[in-house]
């Protein structure tokens, strides 16, 4: 009988594990990886990016949406902020869910809810409008949203409650399916297909609804507000399709795990895994009811934020880096808007953020697989998007447009590679005590919870400012420097005591166990 791991309700440190135990897990398992592996990654890219289509689809067609429904546009930014707001729930209920059911179910279940949030979303269209008389639109009929709007935000939190099942999962799916040379450029890849999707669903937008732009009582009460209403069906149509067909092929090919471990830390991984819910299973279920999940949860949470001051440290610093994020794409058009940009000019800006992103993205897991360090590269990147931050306030004028250019592709560049950087040192510091999909969704919780005051903060110092433009230091840009300073200095402290995950991968390289390069053509059971 296999010597057992320590249960999760112990002290949890990876020095603590029994030693027989780790070499029958390392005499067990042949290091192999697995041809399917890509097909793994590529339909993970692909839920994710659908779901990130859904999240933004009315964020370039406020106007038109609030007048098809009959609300005000703030209640269509709603919608969008529910995926923040609902972020954290998502992440406790994603990670039962594969704690106790697999990858595969949790995939599965993501692909699901984004289909059935898309068919919900569709059917709103087809309420019966409520009206009413007002002498403000000429005695037109007004619908005043109602049951539409309802089912509307409905269809989307389920989509919320969806994305983390789905964002979380890249740490998870690289450790267990790809070598280590591969793993930081796989989570690279992965997570970019959020801004990705993101892009995505802006641009196809106004493609479908051509009266995005229009807000005027004609829009509200007349023809326009038909068209749009006959294009915005044809875009919630072609989620649906889109949300059907993701959800068959997850059925079809999403795998819990490959036949064998690529890597030593991954035959770890999975044994702490089993250990673990055995370890609630004796408790008495073999469903994972409530009080079960939440034995899992609770010492998880206890080890990341009272036992790890490094995770802490990071947790507060891309929490608030994230946020800044978020905010800073959400108000871009406000932002610009009082120098003199408009709307065309302001999405080209942002097309070159997620552009150079992308980038700086890929080069980010490429230096992290070739280097392995970690530390180094999360406080570079901290620096770097700190220092491009600062000349985003000195160049944020009229007429400037090809300075501001240059800045926001510097922009982009540091900030976006730093998510992937971010999670793979999270990742890292709480293995093997904390599994992958947690440690990555406490950081991404964080950064969304913080989006949403910051949004509305830098809203609120954009509108309150009547000055020119041409001062340097407005509410807005000492907002900037403030919160990126906050997030950035505090990161120079970041000291691990040790990454977890590559520290395993040395001591295979050191028992001469490293079989990782044997890419073995595998039906997966």
């Amino acid at each position: 009988m296999e010597a057992p791991f320590l249960a999760p309700e112990s002290s949890g440190s990876s020095q603590d594990w029994n030693v027989a135990s780790q070499e029958t897990v390392i005499q067990r398992h042949p290091w192999r990886i697995h041809g399917s592996r890509y097909f793994q990654l590529i339909l993970l890219c692909i839920l994710i990016l659908n779901n990130a289509v859904v999240w933004v689809a009315f964020s370039a067609i406020t106007p038109a949406t609030a007048a098809v429904y009959g609300v005000s546009p703030g209640l269509v930014n709603i919608v969008a902020l529910s995926f923040q707001m609902l972020f954290l729930p998502g992440t406790i209920a994603g990670y039962m869910l594969k704690e106790r059911w697999g990858l595969r179910l949790t995939l599965l279940a993501g692909a699901f809810m984004t289909a059935v949030s898309a068919a919900i979303r569709f059917v709103s269209l087809y309420v019966p409008p409520v009206s009413f008389r007002n002498a403000s639109t000429d005695g037109h009929d007004v619908n005043n949203g109602g049951c539409a709007y309802a089912l509307l935000l409905l269809g989307t939190s389920l989509a919320a409650l969806a994305q983390p099942l789905l964002l979380n999962t890249p740490p998870d799916l690289a450790v267990h399916w790809f070598a280590v040379k591969e793993r930081d450029l796989v989570t690279s890849l992965a997570f970019m297909c959020s801004p990705l999707g993101s892009a995505l669903g802006v641009t196809l937008a106004p493609l479908f609804v051509s009266e995005a732009g229009a807000d005027t009582e004609e829009d509200i009460s007349g023809n326009h507000r038909n068209d749009a209403r006959g294009g915005l069906r044809l875009f919630l149509l072609a989620q649906l399709g889109m949300g059907v067909a993701t959800t068959l092929l997850a059925h079809a090919g999403a795998t819990d795990r490959p036949p064998t471990p690529p890597s030593r830390a991954a035959a770890l991984g999975s044994q702490r895994e089993e250990e673990r819910v055995d370890s609630s299973d004796a408790l008495g279920s073999r469903v994972l009811s409530m009080p079960l999940a939440w034995q899992l949860v609770v010492p998880d949470l206890r080890r990341c934020l009272l036992c790890n001051p490094s995770f802490l440290l990071l947790l507060f610093c891309f929490g608030i880096g994230l946020g800044f994020f978020n905010a800073l794409l959400t108000l871009l058009g406000q932002l610009l808007a009082p120098c003199g940009y408009p709307e065309a000019e302001a999405g080209a800006l942002g097309g070159i953020f997620l552009g150079t992103g992308l980038v700086g993205a890929v080069m980010a897991g490429l230096l992290m697989d070739a280097s392995h360090r970690y530390g180094l590269l999360l406080k570079g990147g901290f620096l770097g998007a700190w220092a491009a931050s600062l000349f985003l306030v000195f160049t944020l004028r009229p007429d400037n447009f090809l300075v501001l250019a240059l800045c926001f592709g510097l922009l982009g560049f540091t900030m976006l590679p730093l998510l992937p950087v971010a999670i793979e040192n999270g990742v890292e510091i709480t293995y093997p005590d904390v599994p992958e999909f947690f440690s990555s969704g406490l950081l991404l919780s964080a950064g969304n919870l913080t989006g949403i005051p910051l949004a509305f903060l830098f809203a609120w110092t954009i509108d309150s400012y009547e000055g020119s433009c041409r001062k340097l230091w407005k509410p807005a840009a000492v907002l900037v420097v403030v919160v990126t300073t906050a997030c950035a200095l505090p990161v120079l402290g970041y000291r691990p005591r040790a990454f977890g995950r590559w520290e395993a991968e040395k001591e295979q390289r050191r028992e001469g166990l490293e079989g990782c390069g044997h890419d073995v053509a595998t039906r997966d059971a």
